[in-house]
């Protein structure tokens, strides 16, 4: 898959003066000596039954790479998309999951993508790296590449081995060194990570112990490049040079103690890009006829593949078998889930129940899930199993104690409904961005009967979830349901914690501080969430205007988020001192947001108001204000209506508002805006400057308490 790199030392690289074999193991086999070897043909309709991935070129340098996928009835169909010369496909835990290598087209970078279920996504776009040889990790959640870098002190690139998660599109590098790191490859098993690495232009292929990064060289030779491994069960399959005077490329195979030639190696050609497919057969790319064209060695001799060999160099096949895929299906089976939609939930009780009550037209997607007497029949004692399955998965929750950095980031990317994910006291820090740029995220749903908790294992030694430093990253971002987050410290990143689209969530007890802008973001639809008892200061360190302590909505300039942020609640909050901007905005398109009981002030420098409501129905009570003699501060709180038919029935009452300014107002409204007021205190009193509303506004003053409805 990686071929071009052969080619390349192959134009550029000087032979070698001496030849000397220092392998540290023992080489065995037979080398073939002609090209008479290879004499059969074969269709590819004869491979074993499954899906094959190729590419295939003119000439690297030519950038015309094409990707075809072969299904398992023979129909070939190409990969294309907004890239150009893609190449090195490789198949994940399913044959509809493909990662490659592509040139964006509109970057002219090389980048990471996924193929899934006909869906291409560019994983790594706009990184301002060279991103390669992209290989799946055995539970398809993560993807090992080479990312390069240029280095002018050198005039070259720099590459190192580097690993993205999937569902939060977080890098993490895996070297940092001067010597090349290029083509991983996972172990099965996943505890080890096998690469070509390059010192002087020679490769040699070296294994990454994945939970110590301890690395040991597996198999060299003086002046000979050894290169891209593939690993197959306990074996581990990879390309060298025939001698450091003859670069024809063989191929090797290494048993974890024997290193031994395959039997159609040839000096007179290439053999290269091993794909096995068992223990006996393997699809590989060969020059034997010239260009490289795709073999099938069956165990006995190698046929080359005439329908998808053709006039351009094919390289780079991964294969996918039928018995692969058969495992993969009864593995993948969730117990109770009829309707085949990954869950089992109360969607598939229903659905059982109203097939069993022969409901028309009524379908059950997969049966076989549903049969959890496991007795061949579904009947009315399968549903009343999927019951009590149900009710036990929504009560019993897990406990998931975490220490570590990645022990957090891995409880959360693995989180159930009912889980409690319990910190030890200390401090969490990470600097790769991922999903939206966020460091630390989730996106996993609660229920209303088992929310997901996270907390601080001792509320007296809370646990800090902490960034780099302020100018980058959302410290703590969810876009599940049903979380809850309490007793911990988020600093020192860009933002500090957002919802997006995440419905009753409760924020409790948390202290946010040292962000770049806003401290807490509650956006993108999410509804019915609570912050209760949250100390919010050091807001707007990067950029003043953004630094809100707490933000309810989106403005209308934004696009790309719900802007229906409705009935959430901010109660017994501590907001400031030094929030740049506004204490709490609550913007345009949202309704039935409370702000109560909460202490507010101190140290605004990008605003003129400790409040800022733009929304409907806002309810602002029992709240405490103080300036502290700040004197950008005019009034305690605004009323804006930024959209017509928004600013509107909102009622503030029972607040008490320090203000230091003689003409500071306790509340200011604009044109199209209403509220009803009552009960607040300016101190000290003034009656000239307790209320304004400019014309086209309107402020309705109650004179006593409103009776309760």
């Amino acid at each position: 898959m990686k071929k071009y790199l052969s080619n390349f030392y192959k134009r550029f690289l000087s032979l070698a003066v001496l030849t000397a074999f220092a392998s540290a193991m023992p080489i065995s086999g037979v080398i073939a000596e002609s090209v008479d070897s290879v004499t059969s043909e074969l269709s590819s309709e004869e491979l074993p039954k499954g899906w094959l991935i190729w590419h295939s070129y003119s000439e690297y340098t030519e950038l015309d790479s094409k990707m075809y996928l072969q299904s398992p009835e023979g129909s070939v169909q190409e990969i294309s998309g907004d890239f150009i010369h893609p190449m090195n496909g490789y198949f994940g835990v399913a044959p509809d999951q493909i990662t490659f290598m592509a040139i964006d087209s509109s970057t002219q970078e090389w980048d990471i993508y996924i193929y899934d279920k006909g869906n291409i996504r560019n994983l790594t776009k706009n990184s301002g790296f060279r991103n390669e040889d992209p290989k799946w990790s055995p539970d398809g959640k993560q993807i090992v590449f080479k990312r390069g870098y240029w280095d002018n002190s050198i005039n070259d690139f720099v590459y190192d081995l580097a690993l993205l998660d999937i569902a939060t599109s977080e890098v993490k590098m895996l070297t940092d060194d001067r010597p090349e790191d290029a083509m991983p490859f996972f172990s099965e098993d996943g505890k080890y990570l096998y690469y070509t690495r390059y010192v002087d232009k020679i490769g040699s292929i070296y294994r990454m112990d994945m939970t110590t990064h301890a690395t040991e060289d597996i198999y060299s030779e003086t002046n000979v490049t050894a290169y891209y491994p593939i690993v197959k069960g306990d074996v581990v399959y990879f390309a060298k040079w025939y001698s450091a005077e003859n670069h024809s490329d063989q191929m090797m195979r290494y048993d974890g103690t024997n290193v031994s030639f395959l039997p159609f190696n040839s000096e007179h050609y290439d053999c290269s890009d091993p794909c096995p497919i068992t223990d006996e057969t393997m699809v590989y790319s060969g020059t034997a006829d010239g260009e490289y064209d795709l073999y099938y060695y069956n165990g006995s001799e190698s046929i080359r593949l005439t329908e998808v060999s053709g006039g351009q160099n094919d390289l780079g096949a991964d294969f996918y078998s039928w018995e692969e895929y058969e495992e993969y299906l009864n593995n993948s089976k969730i117990k109770g889930d009829v309707n085949s939609d990954g869950k089992f939930n109360i969607a598939d009780v229903v659905l059982l129940q109203k097939w069993i009550l022969a409901v028309p037209d009524v379908k059950l997607a997969d049966w076989k899930a549903g049969d959890l007497c496991a007795d061949n029949n579904l009947n009315v004692f399968d549903l009343c199993m999927m019951k009590k399955e149900l009710i036990l998965n929504e009560a019993n929750g897990r406990t998931v104690y975490v220490s570590t950095t990645e022990e957090l980031r891995e409880a959360l990317k693995n989180a159930e409904a009912g889980d409690t994910i319990l910190l030890s006291g200390g401090e969490y820090e990470w600097e790769q961005k991922g999903t939206a740029g966020s460091l630390f995220m989730s996106s996993a749903d609660g229920t209303a009967s088992s929310p997901i908790t996270i907390k601080s294992a001792d509320r007296s030694d809370p646990a800090v979830i902490k960034g780099k430093e302020f100018s980058d990253g959302i410290t703590f971002y969810i876009t599940g349901d049903y979380w809850d987050i309490e007793d911990i410290i988020f600093c020192d990143a860009r933002k500090g914690i957002i919802l997006d689209n995440s419905n009753h969530t409760t924020i409790k007890n948390v202290t946010v501080y040292n962000t770049g802008e806003e401290g807490i973001h509650i956006r993108d639809g999410s509804s019915d969430c609570r912050v209760i008892g949250a100390n919010v200061h050091d807001c707007g360190l990067l950029t003043l205007k953004y630094g809100e302590g707490i933000y309810i909505g989106s403005a209308k300039s934004t696009s790309g988020y719900s802007h229906d942020c409705n009935d959430n609640i901010l109660q017994n909050c501590i907001i400031g001192p030094n929030v740049a901007a506004e204490c709490v905005d609550i913007k345009e398109y949202t309704k039935g947001n409370i702000i109560e009981n909460c202490t507010i002030g101190g140290g605004m420098t990008a605003t003129d108001s400790f409040i800022d409501v733009k929304g409907n129905e806002t309810i602002v009570r029992g709240n405490t204000f103080y300036d502290d003699e700040n004197a950008n501060i005019t009034d305690a709180v605004q009323v804006h209506c930024q959209v017509e038919g928004w600013g509107l029935n909102n009622e503030i009452y029972n607040n008490t508002a320090y203000l230091a300014s003689e003409t500071a107002y306790f509340l200011r409204t604009w044109s199209g805006t209403s509220c009803s007021v009552w009960d607040n205190i300016r101190d000290p009193e003034s009656d000239t400057y307790m209320y304004r509303a400019y014309s086209g506004s309107t402020i309705t003053i109650i004179d006593e308490t409103p009776a309760a409805p």
